[in-house]
């Protein structure tokens, strides 16, 4: 008896054993019920049973853990390896069962998120689909799952997406931690499906919150600035006919003027196709425009005029030449200070003829020193001064300087005006023009600050180093590769004269020198140069500088960022060309 109780206890020790180093050793042994906590296999069996699911997903997900599932650098640069190949599946139907406690689900979409993990696509749908739905998801759900669907620019996930963007509340706290994920994998996805819902958003009320004291109207705007200004960016994507009317609404609005620029952005993509509707605005050739305009003025007869303004801006913001007949002809008609202002600052964007110099300058006269230009309410004469540099034509130097000797107005409206002339006169002169510019700084030197003096030292410098050679402007170019004023103030210089002596050439030269030119200020006129000199065979420039913005723009650098921004908009004009 004795023996045989010895007996037992060493086969119980013995089976003790394998079950905590080998399942299957264990059940060669014959004994029931034994489970290994170190297998991943015994925990995935687990997963079947809701009480059992939260904790065996955390173990699974400590397993995936081990096996490099998840590194610390980038999450989503691991490869599935044989083990997480086999956790994926029970991983991503657990997901979809539901049960779990929110912080375990939420790891669990973080981890099944990794674009790599293919097989977990239908756990991505039902994360946007439960947002949606308000059953079982949250905000931090959609990230992960939206990042993944974006990230393979999955179609069959584009419902579920669209869905959970028109939940998503970005004025909310977790909705503002959530909403460029969406908005990214929106654009990533620019599905065609979503023009329905495109255009609802579009059309939708927005009305500015009070102030700030006001949070309920805060949130409701940041939520509608949110969905509109994607919805926007998305019709550009697309290129929908059908959102060219919407989006031209959304600049006539007053109340929509923080999504006017990603409306205008999409009608420069759409391009050629979509002018029929301000072409037809600058007219006065589309009643329900005229209508909308005239319901939205609150009886102001500038605002009753809104749609040739904002016509004005979309054709100067493609600009095609084929724009130019009209919108001379509508600044000549033009019966309102506002709109001749308006015109005219967007001739300066237009293929470059000397017809529209000259109707500039005559525009420039018929606007008087107190007119203001909407949205902002700035000195429209100072604006058009300002303007006057993207000409990039020297010729009209006298001219600046003139306005900057004879201005009219009150003092403060006296003085933007002299500052934006003698700036543009600075940007524009030729070496041979520098002593007039200079003689005109000296006499207005007490009303000017250092900033415009040592702008025209900085430019003298370089029209005196480099008179008419475009070589030589183009190394002082890359010299303002760094973040200092002066180095800052040479590139600028250096990008206009370049725009001035160039030709169709210069422009791919210019385009080889920007990854060397990180500065916003510099790329812009950098930018406005290459814009300027290349009006035939586009193409090709739109192709390179794109390239340039794909690879800085993976570098989440604040400068590079900002300084990307006018090279985007260069090549949505060339390619509206």
């Amino acid at each position: 008896m004795l023996r045989s109780a010895r007996t037992i206890a060493r086969l119980l020790r013995a089976v003790s054993f394998a079950c905590a180093t080998n399942v299957l050793g264990a059940l060669a042994l014959g004994v029931a019920g034994c489970r290994d906590e170190n297998a991943p296999e015994t925990w995935v069996a687990k997963l079947g049973a809701p009480s059992e699911r939260t904790a065996a997903v955390k173990r699974l997900l400590q397993f995936a853990g081990d096996a490099g599932a998840r590194p610390k650098e980038n999450p989503n640069d691991a490869a599935p390896n044989a083990l997480l190949r086999k956790l994926i599946g029970p991983l991503t139907k657990a997901y979809l069962d539901g049960d779990l406690d929110e912080p375990t689900r939420v790891e669990l979409i973080e981890f099944l998120s990794n674009p790599q993990f293919t097989e977990a696509k239908p756990a991505w749908i039902r994360a946007c689909v439960a947002f949606a739905e308000g059953k079982g998801a949250s905000e931090d759900d959609v990230k992960w799952a939206a990042g993944a669907i974006g990230a393979t620019k999955l179609e069959e996930g584009a419902t579920a997406l669209g869905q959970a963007f028109v939940k998503l509340e970005a004025g909310t706290r977790k909705g503002a931690l959530t909403y460029k994920t969406v908005h990214d994998a929106m654009l990533a996805l620019s599905s065609p499906g979503w023009k329905p819902m495109i255009l609802e958003r579009l059309g939708r009320r927005m009305v500015k919150p009070s102030g700030a004291g006001d949070e309920a109207s805060v949130i409701a705007f940041q939520n509608e600035l949110f969905w509109q200004a994607t919805a926007a960016e998305l019709a550009g994507e697309i290129r929908d006919l059908a959102a060219v009317k919407p989006l031209f609404k959304i600049i006539m609005t007053r109340g929509k003027s923080d999504v006017a620029p990603a409306a205008s952005a999409a009608l420069v993509k759409i391009g050629k196709e979509g002018m029929s509707v301000p072409l037809d605005a600058l007219a006065g050739d589309d009643p329900e425009l005229i209508e909308y305009a005239r319901s939205n003025s609150g009886g102001n007869a500038d605002e009753a005029k809104s749609y040739i303004r904002a016509a004005a801006l979309v054709l100067g913001d493609i600009g095609r030449g084929d724009a130019t007949a009209p919108m001379l002809r509508a600044l000549e008609s033009a019966d309102s200070e506002t709109v001749v202002a308006a015109i005219a600052r967007q001739l300066t964007r237009l293929p470059p003829k000397p017809e529209l110099v000259t109707a500039f300058q005559v525009a420039y006269e018929r606007v008087s020193p107190s007119t203001t230009l909407p949205p902002s309410g700035q000195n429209a004469r100072s604006q058009l001064a300002e303007a006057a540099a993207d000409f990039h034509d020297p010729s009209i130097v006298p001219w600046l300087l003139k306005q900057a000797k004879n201005t009219n107005g009150s003092d403060k409206e006296r003085a933007m005006v002299r500052m934006a002339a003698l700036t543009s006169a600075i940007k524009l002169m030729k070496k041979s023009q520098a002593s007039a510019v200079e003689a005109a700084i000296k006499k207005e030197a007490g009303e000017l600050g250092e900033r415009e003096k040592d702008a025209f030292e900085a430019a003298r410098g370089v029209v005196d180093g480099c008179g008419e050679d475009v070589d030589c402007y183009l190394s002082r170019l890359v010299k303002a590769a760094g973040e200092e004023d002066d180095n800052r103030l040479i590139g600028i210089k250096a990008a206009h004269m370049l725009a001035i002596f160039g030709n169709a050439t210069t422009s791919m030269e210019i385009v080889k020198r920007l990854p060397r030119v990180k500065n916003a200020a510099v790329r812009y006129a950098a930018a406005q140069a290459i814009d300027h000199l290349t009006q035939d065979e586009p193409a090709p420039i739109a192709d390179a500088v794109q390239k340039i913005v794909d690879v800085t723009g993976t570098k989440d650098e604040k400068n590079i960022v900002q300084a990307n921004a006018p090279l985007k908009e260069l090549v949505r004009r060339l390619r509206a060309r």
